[in-house]
C-alpha cells in the first residue's frame, strides 16, 4: 500500500528517519538517493543526515538556495513522504527469514513506481500576471528502508522522501502546488495515491511471480499476499485499525485510525523480537524450507520458444510477452506495437503446436458449432461453448482464453463491430464468397426459359430475363404459395424442362411431392440423386436454406446446366444471408405478390399476457364446442406450455375435458445436433438418453450426474448399472428426452413424440379412459386414434406422449381452417405474419401492441446485409481481402483492450482522464499486465493520436482527452453548422397555430423557431416548469397539419418519453432508437428522414457519443430536429455535456423558455432563486409556504417548518419523512413524490413508509417476494473483473436470460455464471463483454401489500410497462401472483415463478436523477452532507429536486447550513472537451470580448461622421494611447472569438490599415465589415478593397473578410460547404491606402511636405485630445450603466427570447441579434 504525508520540519525529519533503532536490515543498505534531480546534484549512494537536512531546508549541494525566509524563519516546505508498505506475507519472508529475493523485489518495485511519479514533476511560474505550469520530470528523493510497525511486528516499508525541489531550464525551483485547480505536482500525487499504490503492488507482484512465489488476490484495489504464508498472528496492528473503524472503512478513515492507535516503537531487544517472530511462525505451522523448495520448482526454466515474464525488468529485455504482437516499441518495451511496425507472421513452430493442442481443436470445433446457429456472436458465446466441452481442471480457464485469443489472432474469429465485442467466423466469409462466385457466374448465363405466350405474371418476367439464376421475392398465404409453385412448374414444362423442387427437410419434401405431383428432394439427397435431363430446379421457401446448403444446390445446378429459381417467402430464416449474397452477386430479383388473399389475419390488442392466453384459450374451447377444428400457436416452449394450460382449463369448464383419469410419466424429446450434443449445458440430471443402431434401440440410459472435471455424464442403464459416458462419445445415434409428469383427463388430446411398437412420432390420440388392472393385468391408458382405432398402452413406464393443443408459429401448412396465435411484441414482424398466413384461412392473433405500433412494425421491412458486406462496411474497403486485412491489423490485443476500457472507466462522466488512474485500472482489468506495459500501451495510443495529452494550460500533467470524444463534439457542431439554411420551413407563419393558445412568450417563440426555421437543428433552452409539454402539444398539432410529416420524439429516460407522449408525440428512448438504427445500419439500410421532425427532449442528459450519433443520423437522413433541454439540470451519466456545447459554441438558433408556469406564485420565486444560484434565498421562499397547505389526516402531526434542519436533533431522516408522508391524506399521498439523492436513502424511506402504512392498517393482504435491485454501475464497470468479484452471488441479466454470478478466476479473469433453473454454466470475459445488454442486480426480499404503490424498475414491452411507471396493487392470490392497476391497465406479475417479474420496488421515493421530468403538487426531499450525500450536494441536483413541486416543498437536511454552503460551491457544471482543449484560446477570446464590451459602437460616437464609405458602421471605437477601431472576428460557428484592431485617427478618421492586427483565439476567421439588413448569404471577400467594393454594390448585405490564419485542429472551417474560405498571405496595403485617402490634391514634395506634416501633427494632437476626452466620457457613462445590469436578468428579458449565444454572458456583441442572424442564418 501507499500512504502520503507532508514533511513539516526538516530538522525533525532528519532525526526521525535516522534513528539508530528505526531500521534493522542485516547489513542491507537501508538508505539511498534516487531520482534524476538527485543525480544532477551528484547525490548518490547512502543518505547522509546533514545533507538530507539541508536539502529539505532548500539548501542544495550546487549552491542553489530555495529557502523562503520570513523574518528569521525559513517557510520553505521541506517535502513529502510517500511510504510504500509491502504486504504482510512479503514482510515476513524478508524480515523473519531473510529472504533477499523478496527484499530486492520490493526495492525494485518502489524504484519503478518512483519512475512513474517522477514523470509528474512540475514547477509553477508567474509571468505577465499569469500562472503557468512547466513539466520538469525530475525529483530529489531520499529512500529509507524500515522493518517494523508500532507493535514490533515485521513490516517492511520504504519511506521515499521527495524534497520540494525540481530543476527547469532556468535552475532549481520548488515543486508546483495548486489546490484550486489541482494541477500541481503535490495535488496530483495526493489525488492519485490509490493509483500509485496499485502500480507499486503490481510491479512487486509481477516480480515475485516471475520468481515462483504463489500469489493470491486479497482486495478490489489489487491487494495481494504470498499464498501459504500465515499472516494473522503477526498482523495485530492491522487488527487494531480494523477494530477502530471497521473492515469496510475508507482509506482516509483507516489512515486516521492508524494515527489514533499508533504506539511508540520499542527496539530495545531486536534479536529477541526477531526470535519471537520465528516462534510465532512455527506455531502457525509454516515451514520456510519446504516453501522455498516448492518456490524454486515453480521458477520457469528455459523453453524452446522464449517467453517473457510479467513484471520483470524491462531494462534487461525481460518484459511481459503478448501472444498477439511482438514488435519492440521505441521505448524498448517488448510486446508493444508502435505505428508503422509490421505485424509479424505466425511462426510455423507455434502453428504446429497449436494444431496439436487439444484446446485449439476444441476452439475450432466450438467456432464451427456457434457459427452453425449464428452469423454474429460474442466472444463469450464461443468461450462458453469451449468450456462446456472441456474438462474443468486447474488452469483450464487461462488455457481456453489463450486458445481463443489465438483464434482471433489467426483470423478464425473476425470482429465485426467497432468495440470488437461482436464476432463472425472466417467460415461464414468463406461460405459467402463461394456462393457469391457461383451465383455471379450463373446470373450471367442464359437459361433458355420460355413462358406461355399469354402469360403476364411472374413466369413471363422470369422468362424475359432468362437467367440461369433468378431470385423471386414472394410474400403471401398458403394458397398463393401453392399457386406460385404451380406456375413455376408450368414455366419448366413450357421450357421443356423437368421441374425438381429442393426442400430443406424431409417434411417439406413430402408436402411438396404430395401437393404438386413433382419430384422433390432434400439438399442432403441432392448429392446422391441423379437428376433428370433438362432439369429446372425450384427452391420454395429458400430462406430455410443456409449459405452452405444454397451453395451445394447451385453447385449442382451449375454442373448440370439446370436453371434455378430461388423463391424467398420471408418466413423464419436459416443461419446466414443466402438471399442477400445472391442479390449482391447480381442475380436478377423479381417480386410476386397475391392480388387477393384468401386467408384473413386479424391482430387484436390485449394488454397482459394472462389476457392474451385466456382469450385465446376461450376462443379454442368455443370453436371446439361448435365442432370447428382450430389450431393454437405460440412462439416459444414456455408460451406454448402456458397456452396449453389455459386451453385445458377452458375445455374443462366447457365440459369437453372430463375428470382426471391418470398421471403418467412422459418423455419429451430434446433436440440434439452437431452444435449441442457434446456440450455439458445440454444435459440435466434426470434426462434420458437412448442409443440406436439404425432404427433399433440398443440401450436406454438415465443421467444421474454431470462431471465437469472429466467432461462426462454419470448414467444408469436398464439393469441399474452405473457407468460414465464421455460427452465427446455422444454422436448422431443418440436421442435425448426430458422426463416429466402429465395429468391426463378423459377426452385429452395427445400426440406421440417418438416411435414405439404401437405408434409412430406425430400420431394424434384422444384419451377415452383407463383400463383398470388387477393382480394379473397392468393398468393401461386407452387411446383412440384419428381413424377410430383403440390402442392400450402401459402406464408403468415413461411414454413418448405430450399434450396436443399447441404448436409453434407457422408450424402447420394449410389453406383452410382456423388458427389462433398468441404473440409477444417482438414477434409481431413481417416474418411472423407470413408464417401465420400459411397456417390456415381464418387467423386471429393476440398481441400487446396497439394498431399504430402493429402498422409500424409490419411496414418496417427488416432487410439484412451479408457478413461479407458488413465487413466491407466496417472497414470502409470494398475489396474483401483488403477489408479483412484492415480488420486484422486493427484488432485489439488483450492489453490494448484493457487500457482502452480502463480509459472509459476512469474518464466516467468527465472528459479528461489521468494516466496514473488508467494504468492502475488497467492492471485490475487484466492481471497479466505489468505497469510498464500498460504505460507503454498508453503512450502508443498517444503516438497514434487516439488520446491527446494536455498541456499545463489545459489540465494536469499526465491527463489526457480521447480524440473520439473531441471528435464527437466537433461532429455535433459540424452537423449543426451544415444544417444552417438546409431545410425549408415547416410553416411559413407559425402565428396562425400559436396565437390564441394561451402560450407564454417563451412557448410561442420556441414553437415558432421549430416550425419556421430553415435550419436543420434548433435549440430550446427551457427551465424547469416552463411548460414544455404545452409547447410540444402546439408543435404536434401544427406538425399534423403538414402533409406527409412524421413527428418523432426522443428522450433519454422513460419518464421524459412519457411526457412527450402526453403531448401527442409518438416517442421512444434515445437508447432504443440508436439500437434500432444500429440494427438497420448493420443490415445495410439507410433511413430517409426528409419528412421527419425529431423532438429531442431532456437533451442535457444525453452524452457526447449519443448526441453525435443522433445528429449524424438526422443529418444523413436529411431530417430536422428541435433539441430541447435545461443545462442547469442533471447531466449525462456518460462523458460530456453536449447540450451545453450547443448553447455556448454552436451555430444554432436558441429559443429560451423562461416564464415558469409550473409553480404557484408563492413558490415560483424559490425556483427563480435556484436558477440564479441563490440557494439560501430559495430556501427562504420555500419556507414561507407553510406545510399546512398539504391536506393531512385528522389530528395528524404537521411539520413545524417546510425547511427542517435535523442536525443535533437525534431524529432519523427516513423516519421523519415517512411520518410526514403517511400523515397526509390518501389523495395528498397520491400527489406527493419523495426525492432522495442516494439509492440507500430511497430504499430506507420506502421501507419506512411501507411499515407505517401497514401499522396504520391502510394496506391489505401481503406477500413477501424477491425483487431485483439494480446495482449502481457504469457501462465501463462491467469490463472490470473486480466488479464481478464484488457481485458474487448477485443476478445478471444478459439479454433476456437471468444468471447467478459465480467465481472470478484470478488468472484468466473469466467469470462463471450459473443458470438457476437448468444448473448449466456460462462464462464471460469482462474485457470482451458486449455490455450494452447486460445489467446486474442484487436480489432482495420485499413485502408487497394490497393498496401498495409500486414502481416498475424495468421496461416490459409485452405488458406495455416502462421503467419508473407507477401502479397500485389491487389483488394478491395465494400463489403469490400480484395484480396491479397501472393507470387503468391491469398488470399481473408472478415474481415467485419468473425473475423478469421481479423488477419492482416501492413507489413512494425515487432518486433525484429518476425524478427529472416529473411534475407533482408536493415534494418531500432529503438532502445533506452525511457520507455519500455530500458528493451529491450540487446546485443542479438541488434545482431538479425542488423544481418538481407545484405547490409545496418539504425539505429535510442532516446539516442545513453545511449543505447550503456545499451546494453554493458546487454548481454541478461540467466541462466539454472544447472547454479543455481551447482553454488558452478561450482566454484570448474572453479578453477581446471584454474589450469589445467596454468599447463604444462607432455609430454612437462623433467619430462616425469622420469616417466615410460606412467602413466603420460595424466597428467599435476603443480609446487609449493608440485609439483603434475594433471589428468583430467570428469563427465558423458565428461566435465572436476576437477583434481586428485597426488604428484610427479620431481627428481625421483615417485608418492605419498597415498596422492593423488580429487579437483573439486562433479560430477567428471572419471579420465582419458590414452588417446586413436582409436575409441571404453573406458576401465573402479576401481583403479590404474587395470588401469596400462589395459594400458599395450591396449596402444591404453582410460583408465578411476571410482572415488569413494558420488553422490548427481547433478550427475546422471546411465543415460543409456553407463557408467558402480563401486565404492569402497579406492584405494589399497600398490599394487600401489609396481607397481611404482623404486628400485629393497633388502630392507635396521636399520642405513643403515637411511643413505640412508638422502642421497637421500639431492640429491632430490637439483635436485628438478633445475627441478622446469626449469619447471616454461617453464610454464611462455606458460602462456604469452596464455594470448595473445582471446577466441573469438579461437572459430573462422578455424582449429577447430568441438569442443565439446566451452563454457568452457579458461578452455578447451588441450587434448580435442583427449581424449574427444575417451571417449565420444565410450561410448555405
Amino acid at each position: 500500500m501507499l500512504s502520503v504525508s507532508t514533511v513539516k520540519s526538516a530538522s525533525k525529519a532528519s532525526v526521525y528517519y535516522f534513528e539508530e533503532d528505526n531500521y534493522y536490515f542485516q547489513g542491507e543498505q537501508s538508505t539511498a538517493w534516487y531520482g534524476a534531480g538527485a543525480e544532477s546534484l551528484g547525490l548518490e549512494g547512502p543518505v547522509k543526515q546533514e545533507m538530507f537536512k539541508q536539502v529539505l531546508e532548500g539548501k542544495l549541494p550546487d549552491g542553489s538556495d530555495l529557502t523562503h525566509m520570513v523574518g528569521n524563519e525559513n517557510k520553505h516546505r521541506p517535502g513529502y513522504d510517500l511510504t510504500f508498505s509491502a504486504p504482510k506475507s512479503a514482510s515476513i519472508l524478508a524480515l523473519v527469514y531473510g529472504d533477499k529475493t523478496v527484499l530486492d523485489a520490493h526495492k525494485w518495485a518502489v524504484e519503478r513506481t518512483l519512475d512513474e511519479v517522477e514523470k509528474l514533476a512540475s514547477t509553477r511560474t508567474y509571468s505577465g500576471g499569469e500562472t503557468t505550469f512547466e513539466q520538469t520530470g525530475n525529483l530529489v528523493i531520499a529512500q529509507f528502508l524500515h522493518d517494523t510497525n508500532r507493535n514490533s511486528e515485521p513490516h517492511m516499508h520504504t519511506h521515499t522522501v521527495v524534497a520540494n525541489a525540481t530543476m527547469n531550464g532556468s535552475g532549481w525551483k520548488t515543486l508546483s502546488s495548486d489546490t484550486k485547480s489541482g494541477k500541481g505536482f503535490t495535488d496530483t500525487v495526493w489525488n492519485h495515491q490509490v493509483a500509485i499504490g496499485s502500480i507499486y503492488r503490481r510491479f512487486y507482484k509481477g516480480k515475485l511471480e516471475a520468481e515462483g512465489y504463489p500469489i493470491e488476490e486479497k482486495g478490489p484495489r489489487g491487494e495481494w499476499d504470498i499464498a501459504g504464508v500465515p499472516i494473522d498472528d503477526l498482523s495485530t496492528r492491522r487488527q487494531e485499525i480494523i477494530e477502530k473503524v471497521g473492515e469496510d472503512a475508507s482509506a482516509k478513515a483507516k489512515s486516521v485510525a492508524a494515527l489514533d492507535t499508533r504506539k511508540t516503537k520499542d527496539f530495545t531487544d531486536i534479536e529477541n523480537v526477531r526470535k519471537g517472530w520465528r516462534e510465532t511462525m512455527e506455531k502457525a505451522g509454516f515451514d520456510y524450507e519446504q516453501f522455498e523448495t516448492e518456490r524454486l520448482e515453480r521458477v520457469p526454466g528455459t523453453s524452446k520458444v522464449p517467453t517473457l515474464t510479467a513484471g520483470s525488468d524491462l531494462q534487461k529485455g525481460n518484459a511481459p510477452a503478448d501472444p498477439h504482437r511482438v514488435n519492440i516499441s521505441p521505448q524498448n518495451v517488448p510486446g508493444v506495437m508502435h505505428p508503422g511496425a509490421d505485424r509479424p507472421e505466425p511462426q510455423p513452430v507455434l502453428e504446429k503446436q497449436a494444431k496439436e493442442n487439444t484446446l485449439s481443436a476444441i476452439v475450432d470445433k466450438a467456432i464451427e458449432q456457434v457459427s452453425s446457429k449464428n452469423v454474429r456472436f460474442t466472444y463469450d458465446n464461443v468461450l462458453t461453448n469451449v468450456l462446456n466441452q472441456t474438462e474443468i481442471k486447474k488452469g483450464v480457464y487461462q488455457e481456453a482464453r489463450q486458445a481463443l485469443d489465438a483464434a482471433v489472432e489467426k483470423g478464425s474469429l473476425i470482429a465485426v463491430d467497432t468495440k470488437q465485442t461482436l464476432f463472425t467466423s472466417a467460415m461464414h466469409v468463406r461460405d459467402e464468397q463461394r456462393l457469391s462466385q457461383i451465383a455471379g457466374r450463373m446470373a450471367e448465363q442464359s437459361a433458355g426459359l420460355t413462358a406461355d405466350v399469354n402469360a403476364r405474371d411472374i413466369t413471363a418476367k422470369i422468362a424475359d430475363r432468362d437467367r440461369a439464376l433468378t431470385l423471386v421475392d414472394a410474400r403471401g398465404g398458403g394458397e398463393f404459395q401453392s399457386n406460385l409453385l404451380s406456375r413455376m412448374k408450368e414455366l419448366a414444362q413450357n421450357s421443356s424442362k423437368t421441374p425438381v423442387l429442393i426442400a430443406g427437410n424431409v417434411k417439406d419434401k413430402n408436402q411438396y411431392s404430395e401437393h404438386h405431383s413433382v419430384m422433390a428432394i432434400t439438399v442432403k439427397e441432392l448429392a446422391t440423386t441423379e437428376l433428370p435431363e433438362n432439369t429446372m430446379l425450384i427452391i420454395p421457401e429458400a430462406e430455410k436454406l443456409n449459405v452452405p446448403a444454397m451453395y451445394e444446390v447451385l453447385k449442382t445446378a451449375n454442373a448440370v446446366n439446370a436453371p434455378t429459381v430461388v423463391i424467398d417467402t420471408h418466413t423464419r430464416r436459416a443461419t446466414g444471408f443466402a438471399s442477400e449474397v445472391l442479390r449482391g452477386a447480381g442475380a436478377p430479383v423479381l417480386s410476386s405478390s397475391p392480388g387477393m388473399e384468401k386467408s384473413s389475419l386479424t391482430l387484436v390488442q390485449k394488454d397482459t399476457v394472462d389476457d392474451r392466453l385466456k382469450v385465446a384459450a376461450r376462443y379454442v374451447s368455443q370453436q371446439k364446442a361448435a365442432g370447428i377444428h382450430v389450431v393454437a400457436q405460440a412462439g416459444n416452449e414456455r408460451s406454448r406450455g402456458q397456452l396449453t394450460r389455459e386451453i385445458r382449463n377452458a375445455l374443462q369448464e366447457n365440459g369437453i375435458l372430463g375428470e382426471t383419469v391418470a398421471t403418467i410419466s412422459t418423455l419429451s424429446p430434446v433436440w440434439l445436433d452437431g452444435a449441442n450434443r457434446n456440450l455439458r449445458s445440454t444435459y440435466q440430471t434426470g434426462m434420458v438418453l437412448e442409443r440406436y443402431e439404425g432404427k433399433e434401440l440398443q440401450e436406454t440410459l438415465k443421467i444421474t450426474g454431470i462431471n465437469d472435471n472429466h467432461n462426462t455424464l454419470r448414467v444408469v442403464n436398464e439393469h441399474g448399472e452405473t457407468q460414465g459416458l464421455r460427452l465427446n462419445a455422444i454422436d448422431s445415434q443418440y436421442r435425448l428426452y426430458k422426463q416429466r409428469e402429465l395429468e391426463i383427463r378423459e377426452g385429452e388430446q395427445l400426440k406421440a413424440t417418438g416411435a414405439s411398437s404401437q405408434m409412430k412420432a406425430g400420431d394424434n390420440f384422444r384419451v377415452s379412459g383407463v383400463r383398470d388392472g388387477n393382480w394379473l393385468l397392468r393398468d393401461k391408458l386407452v387411446l383412440e386414434t384419428a381413424n377410430g382405432k383403440t390402442i392400450k398402452v402401459r402406464m408403468d413406464q415413461p411414454l413418448k406422449l405430450d399434450y396436443d393443443y399447441t404448436e409453434g408459429l407457422g408450424a402447420s401448412r394449410n389453406s383452410n381452417g382456423h388458427v389462433v396465435a398468441v404473440l409477444s411484441s417482438k414477434e409481431v414482424t413481417d416474418s411472423t405474419v407470413n408464417q401465420l398466413r400459411r397456417s390456415g384461412e381464418n387467423i386471429i392473433a393476440f398481441t400487446p401492441l396497439d394498431e399504430a405500433s402493429i402498422t409500424a412494425r409490419l411496414e418496417y421491412e427488416r432487410t439484412s446485409v451479408s457478413v461479407t458486406q458488413g465487413i466491407k462496411n466496417l472497414s470502409g474497403n470494398d475489396d474483401i481481402t483488403l477489408a479483412l486485412r484492415e480488420l486484422q491489423n486493427n484488432r485489439l490485443a488483450p492489453r490494448e483492450r484493457a487500457v482502452r476500457q480502463a480509459i472509459e472507466l476512469v474518464q466516467g462522466t468527465n472528459v479528461t482522464f489521468s494516466s496514473l488512474n488508467v494504468v492502475s485500472t488497467a492492471l485490475k482489468m487484466d492481471r497479466s499486465l505489468s505497469p510498464l506495459v500498460a504505460q507503454a500501451e498508453l503512450q502508443r495510443l498517444e503516438s497514434r493520436g487516439e488520446i491527446i495529452a494536455l498541456d499545463a494550460n489545459q489540465g494536469r500533467f499526465g491527463d489526457y482527452v480521447q480524440r473520439e470524444n473531441w471528435q464527437n463534439e466537433k461532429t455535433i457542431l459540424g452537423n449543426i453548422l451544415k444544417g444552417i439554411n438546409a431545410v425549408d420551413p415547416l410553416i411559413a407563419d407559425a402565428r396562425q397555430v400559436t396565437e390564441g393558445k394561451g402560450l407564454t412568450d417563451g412557448q410561442q417563440k420556441a414553437a415558432k423557431l421549430i416550425l419556421e426555421s430553415r435550419d436543420r437543428f434548433v435549440i430550446v433552452q427551457g427551465y424547469a416548469g416552463v411548460g414544455k409539454t404545452t409547447q410540444y402539444r402546439v408543435v404536434a398539432a401544427a406538425a399534423n397539419q403538414v402533409e406527409g410529416l412524421e413527428l418523432r420524439g426522443l428522450a433519454p429516460t422513460h419518464r421524459a418519453v412519457g411526457e412527450l407522449q402526453a403531448a401527442g408525440i409518438s416517442s421512444q428512448t434515445v437508447a432504443s432508437f440508436l439500437s434500432e438504427h444500429a440494427e438497420r445500419q448493420a443490415n445495410g439500410q439507410t433511413a430517409d428522414y426528409s419528412r421527419t421532425l425529431f423532438v429531442i427532449d431532456e437533451s442535457s442528459m444525453i452524452g457526447n457519443r449519443d448526441l453525435a450519433t443522433l445528429t449524424d443520423i438526422i443529418e444523413a437522413g436529411n431530417g430536422r430536429a428541435g433539441i430541447s433541454g435545461d443545462e442547469a439540470q442533471k447531466k449525462p451519466l456518460e462523458s460530456g455535456v453536449p447540450f451545453s456545447l450547443t448553447l455556448t459554441r454552436s451555430a444554432a438558433d436558441v429559443a429560451i423558455m423562461k416564464e415558469i408556469v409550473r409553480q404557484i406564485p408563492e413558490l415560483r420565486p424559490a425556483i427563480e432563486h435556484i436558477i440564479a444560484g441563490q440557494v439560501q434565498e430559495a430556501l427562504n421562499v420555500a419556507d414561507l409556504v407553510s406545510p399546512s397547505v398539504v391536506p393531512r389526516d385528522k389530528d395528524a402531526p404537521v411539520p413545524e417548518k417546510s425547511i427542517i434542519d435535523l442536525k443535533g436533533s437525534g431524529k432519523i431522516a427516513a423516519y421523519e419523512i415517512a411520518t410526514d408522508f403517511t400523515s397526509r391524506t390518501s389523495e395528498a399521498r397520491d400527489k406527493t413524490l419523495i426525492v432522495a439523492e442516494l439509492n440507500r436513502d430511497r430504499m430506507e424511506i420506502n421501507k419506512s413508509v411501507h411499515d407505517m402504512l401497514q401499522a396504520k392498517e391502510e394496506l391489505g393482504d401481503s406477500v413477501t417476494v424477491n425483487h431485483l435491485v439494480r446495482v449502481s454501475n457504469s457501462m465501463a464497470d462491467l469490463n472490470l473483473p473486480g466488479f464481478w468479484k464484488e457481485n458474487y452471488k448477485n443476478t445478471v441479466r444478459i439479454g433476456e436470460q437471468y444468471l447467478t454470478i459465480g467465481q472470478v478466476d484470478p488468472k484468466s479473469n473469466l467469470v462463471e455464471l450459473n443458470h438457476p433453473e437448468t444448473g448449466s454454466n456460462r462464462w464471460i470475459s469482462p474485457l470482451e463483454l458486449r455490455a450494452s445488454n447486460v445489467a446486474v442486480f442484487e436480489k432482495k426480499e420485499i413485502e408487497v401489500s394490497v393498496g401498495e404503490r409500486i414502481r416498475f424498475t424495468a421496461t416490459d414491452h409485452d405488458r406495455k410497462v416502462k421503467s419508473n411507471d407507477l401502479a397500485v396493487v389491487t389483488e394478491i392470490d395465494k400463489g403469490g401472483k400480484i395484480t396491479l392497476d397501472a393507470g387503468g391497465r391491469k398488470v399481473v406479475l408472478n415474481p415467485r415463478e419468473q425473475q423478469k417479474d421481479q423488477h419492482i420496488d416501492y413507489g413512494y421515493a425515487v432518486t433525484t436523477y429518476s425524478s427529472q421530468g416529473a411534475s407533482v403538487p408536493y415534494i418531500i426531499g432529503l438532502v445533506g452532507v452525511d457520507g455519500a450525500r455530500e458528493q451529491m450536494a450540487t446546485l443542479d441536483s438541488t434545482y431538479v429536486q425542488m423544481s418538481r413541486a407545484v405547490e409545496h416543498i418539504q425539505l429535510y437536511a442532516d446539516d442545513l447550513s453545511k449543505w447550503v454552503k456545499t451546494v453554493k460551491e458546487r454548481s454541478g457544471e461540467r466541462e466539454t472537451v472544447h472547454d479543455v482543449m481551447l482553454r488558452g484560446e478561450d482566454l484570448k477570446a474572453t479578453n477581446e470580448l471584454n474589450l469589445w464590451k467596454r468599447s463604444q459602437p462607432v455609430s454612437a460616437t462623433r467619430l462616425a461622421a469622420k469616417i466615410e464609405d460606412g467602413i466603420a458602421d460595424a466597428a467599435h471605437f476603443r480609446s487609449g494611447k493608440t485609439p483603434e477601431l475594433l471589428y468583430a472576428v467570428l469563427n465558423e460557428h458565428g461566435r465572436q472569438r476576437g477583434n481586428w484592431h485597426v488604428p484610427v485617427s479620431p481627428t481625421t478618421g483615417r485608418l492605419d490599415v498597415e498596422n492593423a492586427y488580429y487579437a483573439g483565439a486562433s479560430d477567428g476567421v471572419m471579420v465582419v465589415i458590414q452588417q446586413g439588413d436582409s436575409e441571404g448569404k453573406p458576401i465573402y471577400t479576401d481583403n479590404l478593397p474587395q470588401a469596400l467594393s462589395e459594400m458599395t454594390e450591396h449596402p444591404d448585405k453582410a460583408v465578411i473578410i476571410l482572415r488569413n490564419t494558420d488553422r490548427n485542429e481547433t478550427t475546422d472551417v471546411s465543415a460543409a460547404e456553407t463557408i467558402d474560405i480563401k486565404l492569402e498571405d497579406e492584405i494589399e496595403k497600398e490599394k487600401i491606402k489609396d481607397l481611404l485617402k482623404i486628400d485629393t490634391e497633388e502630392p507635396l514634395k521636399g520642405d513643403e511636405l515637411k511643413d505640412k506634416i508638422e502642421s497637421e501633427r500639431d492640429t491632430k494632437e490637439l483635436n485628438d485630445e478633445k475627441l478622446i476626452e469626449q469619447i471616454n466620457r461617453e464610454i464611462n457613462e455606458e460602462e456604469n450603466k452596464e455594470r448595473q445590469e445582471n446577466y441573469h436578468v438579461e437572459l430573462m428579458n422578455d424582449e429577447l427570447n430568441i438569442v443565439r449565444h446566451d452563454k457568452e454572458k457579458d461578452y455578447q456583441p451588441d450587434y448580435q441579434p442583427e449581424i449574427i442572424r444575417e451571417v449565420q442564418k444565410t450561410i448555405e
